[in-house]
């Protein structure tokens, strides 16, 4: 009698709703949520339970007080499109599986924030490029076909990522790919280090850092002109009013600028001392330059407007030319001690936000103007809000070395 009892019991407890079930702890377990601009898909695991006859919905926003029961499907679909839902507004969901006479405990929540962008991550150690949804909390989908990807950037004209992917020393590629992960061409270079986009013709400018050549590609990847003058040209930005392109050439410590066209070539009359990034405000005109210990804002003829020193070593910055606020990286080769930086217009800073470990890589939202850091050696994506919270952390990534943002 004693062993039937056992054995009833533990049947009991195999109950895909019993919270005492050691495998689902009596709930649903939704197993995928992502955003597509403003639609929210959900899927589930299954409960087997021959008297199931539905699974109820509930969803709750960032300013409501309790979930609501929001909708309720067939105990045959494990799926849920939500198209009723606004940029910019969290959203939670929980699921329960439901009888006649019985309704399970509800999952666990996952939150969700749609908004109209995407954002995509060079995972360097997996060899893989990541679609993640506008919140940075979930991935769409990740393409494979890579061997060492350090840089990409998004061309909003062609729905074009562009990926530097380095196949093997002296040895590398340029990649085209959709926005659905297929890839749609592969263009061989020696040693390609940094991309840009000029974003009202698609036309890409490429460092070859093997060769000290910046070459400029159109729209589908087909070489225009090459430039052969540099000294190990690490950084390029493009000037969004007429396409120029800004050098940042490491061992000569000079900007360049580089005529749209090719037709002339400038070079900043200023003593650097170690460059490592450039990035234009095009709509102000003026140009920021990461040197080393410090920061330089010059004016699109070269002159000096300001310099900021203190750093420890800048290695990349970005321009918001929504705000005119700059973000940048500064480095300190020690866990957890480098920072993200982020300077008004005028320079002062607004805010720092230390924690990382050499990050490096960072791109802009310019819907929310908030900052996506791609923390390699913490193999972790971090979203950064405009007032300096983190706000999401993706870490389903190893070594991320780059990051861009679908802005459109």
């Amino acid at each position: 009698m004693l062993l039937i009892f056992l054995s009833c019991a533990r049947r009991e407890r195999l109950n895909p709703i019993d919270p005492r079930n050691p495998q689902t702890k009596g709930r649903p377990a939704i197993n995928r949520i992502y955003s597509v601009k403003d639609t929210v898909f959900i899927s589930w695991e299954p409960i087997e339970l021959e008297d199931l006859n539905s699974y109820k919905i509930y969803r709750k926003t960032s300013t409501e007080d309790a979930f609501n029961l929001f909708a309720t499907v067939s105990s045959s679909i494990t799926t849920f499109v939500d198209t009723s839902v606004t940029f910019g507004v969290d959203y939670q969901y929980r699921i329960t599986a439901a009888g006649t006479t019985f309704e399970s405990l509800p999952s666990e929540p996952v939150i969700i924030t749609p908004g109209p962008s995407f954002n995509w991550v060079a995972d360097t150690f997996n060899r893989n490029i990541v679609k993640l949804t506008h919140d940075s909390r979930y991935e769409i989908l990740r393409a494979r076909d890579f061997f060492n990807p350090i840089d990409l950037e998004f061309s909003p004209l062609n729905k074009i990522v562009w990926i530097v992917d380095l196949v093997r020393a002296s040895r590398g590629e340029v990649v085209r790919m959709n926005t659905r992960g297929k890839t749609l061409g592969r263009l061989p270079f020696s040693t390609p280090f940094d991309l840009a986009v000029f974003n009202s013709t698609g036309e890409v400018w490429v460092a070859d850092s093997e060769i000290d050549a910046v070459v400029k590609m159109d729209s589908t990847g087909t070489p225009e002109f090459s430039i052969t003058s540099f000294s190990n040209p690490i950084a390029l930005s493009i000037d969004q009013q007429n396409g120029d392109c800004w050098v940042a050439d490491n061992q000569a410590d000079a900007i360049v600028q580089i005529k749209n066209d090719g037709s002339s070539i400038f070079t900043v009359p200023f003593n650097f001392n170690a460059i490592q990034a450039v990035t234009v405000n095009s709509k102000e005109g003026s140009v920021w330059v990461a040197d080393s210990t410090r920061i330089v804002k010059l004016d699109m003829k070269g002159k000096k407007i300001f310099e900021l020193n203190g750093f420890n070593f800048v290695f990349k910055l970005v321009v918001n030319e929504n705000t005119g606020e700059v973000w940048l990286l500064d480095l300190v080769l020690r866990f957890n001690k480098s920072k993200v930086v982020k300077l008004a217009p005028s320079g002062q800073k607004v805010f720092e936000l230390s924690g990382f470990t050499v990050p490096e890589d960072l791109a802009l939202n310019l819907y929310d103007n908030s900052c996506l850091v791609a923390d390699t050696q913490n193999d972790r994506i971090v979203r950064i809000s405009p007032d300096g919270n983190i706000t999401a952390i993706f870490d389903r990534v190893f070594n991320p070395q780059a990051v861009a943002v679908q802005n459109n």
